[in-house]
């Protein structure tokens, strides 16, 4: 479980020295505090983080719940067993319990990457492999005023750039990140043509720009803070780009303007419980950040002026394990989440209105999706299957 939400090293070691000292590695362990909160599950989170309890019950979503509080591993001041040095004499059982898992952990899933279309009148294609090789472990998706659309893939650390071409051919897989060690991307196209690739590598972002004659650009430092989690980008009709980053739960805003200079990150969601994020730029120059909370997901609209409205529930299920959104040229939008392998997709209305979520892939086996709104009304769904 800690592996899987993304532990790793001496993190690693002290992730499950706490579960033990926290709940005897007991998932379903409750504790009533005086103070009438109650603490759950594995690592013992706390009711105030406001995560749902049947996420802090269930074994993976508790230890991703463990790895958001602590900052990726890096800040266990929550933990009372930590702060106490109870959890160094579980260390022993937990080297062994690493141990076992071999000399080198689990990798991250991978597979194939599909392309499903739903097209302007509400219809989908069905899903079509746009790559095949079966090695992709995260996939982000841009399209471009020209109608071409960029399927970026991280492989091994490698990114690759695979473009869709508006006749709907796909020029193939080309290296776009061969430094080996991106562990997230995330994608934006620009509206004079040119596209942001911003790769996560050690807690810092790095910003990749492709020109619209298809030259790239020298890498650049766009958050050298070192400890981000999580990243997402959103295109503004300005020519400005916002960059979001998760680092503690918490979400920062950073803007790219169109002379090229960067705002410095503010804060966009400071609540310190957000598991995930996802944004998108809409054509009236409004934005809509999306925050995955304990499966529930929250839409906080930053409007044209600058002002946010605060986050609003857009899915209470309490199930949802991943996020995407695109804007689209109609000034809707659609929020895709992930549940249990299969997609479903939210229709937020120009008006303002949701529509009744519906499936956009039933088959109950995509562990990861990216999504994006293309200038013809039609919309492409990448999944990884």
């Amino acid at each position: 479980m800690a592996v899987n939400a993304g532990f790793s090293g001496h993190n690693l070691l002290v992730a499950v020295s706490v579960a033990l000292a926290e709940s005897g590695c007991n998932p379903s362990a409750q504790a009533h505090n005086s103070n009438g909160s109650t603490d759950y599950g594995l690592w013992q989170i706390n009711s105030v983080h406001g995560i749902a309890v049947s996420c802090l019950l269930d074994a993976q979503c508790n230890a991703g719940a463990a790895w958001s509080i602590s900052n990726g591993g890096t800040n266990w001041a929550p933990w009372t067993t930590y702060n106490s040095g109870a959890y160094l004499s579980h260390e022993s059982v937990a080297q062994a319990a690493i141990d076992r898992l071999g000399s080198t952990p689990p990798a991250h899933r991978t597979g194939k990457v599909f392309d499903n279309v739903l097209d302007g009148n509400g219809a989908w294609s069905g899903a079509g492999v746009s790559d095949g090789g079966g090695s992709v472990s995260q996939i982000a998706v841009a399209a471009l005023p020209n109608g071409s659309m960029h399927l970026e893939t991280l492989s091994g650390g490698l990114v690759f750039d695979n473009v869709r071409n508006p006749d709907g051919s796909w020029s193939g897989a080309a290296i776009s990140d061969g430094g080996g060690t991106v562990q997230q991307i995330a994608v934006a196209g620009l509206p004079n043509g040119s596209m942001h690739l911003e790769t996560l590598t050690g807690g810092k972002v790095f910003d990749h720009v492709r020109r619209a004659d298809g030259s790239w650009d020298a890498v650049t430092l766009a958050d050298g803070g070192g400890s981000v989690s999580q990243i997402a980008i959103a295109a503004l009709p300005d020519g400005s780009m916002h960059l979001e980053t998760l680092n503690g739960g918490r979400v920062f805003d950073n803007v790219l303007r169109p002379d090229g200079s960067w705002s410095g990150p503010a804060v966009s969601d400071g609540g310190g419980t957000v598991q995930q994020i996802a944004v998108a730029g809409l054509p009236d120059g409004s934005m809509h950040l999306e925050t995955l909370t304990g499966g529930r997901v929250f839409d906080n609209v930053r409007l044209p002026n600058g002002n946010w409205t605060g986050p609003a529930v857009s899915d209470n299920g309490g199930t949802v394990q991943q996020i995407a959104i695109t804007g689209m040229v109609d000034g809707s939008l659609h929020l895709e989440t992930l549940t249990g392998g299969k997609v479903f997709d939210h229709i937020r209305n120009a008006d303002g209105s949701w529509a009744a979520p519906s499936i956009s892939d039933g088959g109950g086996k995509v562990f990861f999706i990216a999504v994006t709104g293309m200038p013809d009304r039609s919309m492409h769904l990448e999944t990884l299957v």
